[in-house]
Formats: structure tokens, sequence, C-alpha cells
């Protein structure tokens, strides 16, 4: 039979003891160790899978509480395609097709570039595409993410935000 072994409210170990004379008198030497020897005997207790850590209190097994689930670690460094996956499909889609002269046509915020700015704009998509790998931390990454942001080429307001702490796409 399986028993618990209690110190200070708290069960500190589950035991299983032959029943009979020796697994009493086992018991008995052992007792003095404990400040309770509490039996798993009803289907019940043996249903509720006590075990190191459970409380005891007025004569009743108490369950630990619940672990506060672990924070979410996002990686830094991302794989194109798993960087890919914080991108929402359009977001992709516009990068990947990215044209200068197309979104010089639409777009008012890249008519207002310097020639620098544009080269760099070029220069960005570029170092994108040529990419094995992506950290999302790099100055580069965020000038970059920033950059379309700014430029209204994410799909909305916040998203280069998303996109630099990890966050997969909506």
């Amino acid at each position: 039979m399986k028993y618990a072994l209690i110190n200070g409210a708290q069960v500190a170990n589950v035991i299983v003891v032959e029943e009979g004379e020796e697994g009493a008198a086992f018991l008995a030497a052992i007792a003095s160790e404990w400040d309770h020897i509490e039996p798993l005997d009803t289907p019940h207790e043996q249903g509720l899978g006590v075990g190191i850590g459970w409380g005891w209190a007025d004569g009743a097994f108490v369950a630990p509480a619940a672990a506060e689930p672990a924070p979410v670690v996002r990686p830094t460094v991302y794989t194109k395609t798993d960087f890919r996956k914080l991108l929402t499909d359009g977001e992709n889609i516009l990068i990947d097709n990215f044209s200068f002269a197309e979104f010089v046509a639409e777009t008012p915020a890249i008519k207002n570039l310097t020639v620098a700015q544009r080269a760099g704009v070029r220069s960005a998509i570029a170092r994108y595409k040529d990419a094995m790998d992506i950290d999302r931390t790099d100055p580069t990454t965020v000038e970059f993410i920033g950059a379309l942001g700014a430029l209204g080429l994410l799909d909305g307001t916040g998203r280069a935000g998303q996109i630099l702490a990890g966050e997969p796409a909506p």
C-alpha cells in the first residue's frame, strides 16, 4: 500500500509498504522521522495523484498551486524561412516583388525620400533578399523594418514593433 510521508504540512515522499506485520513494523520504525504518515488507501486519494509537494491540512491532501507558465522566449536570430513567418502574406509578397519604380508611383512617402534614402531602401531590400539568417535585433534589421513601417509598406501601424519583438504574423 502507498503512504504519504508528511513533514511540516507537506508531503515529502510517497512510499510503497508491504501489507502485514513486516510493513507495520517498518512504518513503526520510521514514524518518529515524520510529523504524520497517511495511508493512500481510498480510491479517491489514489486518483488524486498525491506526491511530493502536496500539502496536508485539516486531515486532507491539498494539491500544489499550479506553476506559472514559462514566459515565451523568442529567438533573436531566425533562418530566413522562420523570419518570413513574422511577416504577413501581404508583407512577404510586397518585399519579394518590390519594384522601386512601381512604389514611387504608388506610395507618396517614397516620393519624398532623398536620392540617398531611396538607395538605402534598395540596398536594405537587397540585403534582406541575400540574407540566409536574420537577427531581428541587428541595427540594420531594425532600420529596414522601421523604414518599411514608416513608408506604409507593412500591414498597419505597429507592425514594425510586432515584427521586431518576434511576434508571429496575425
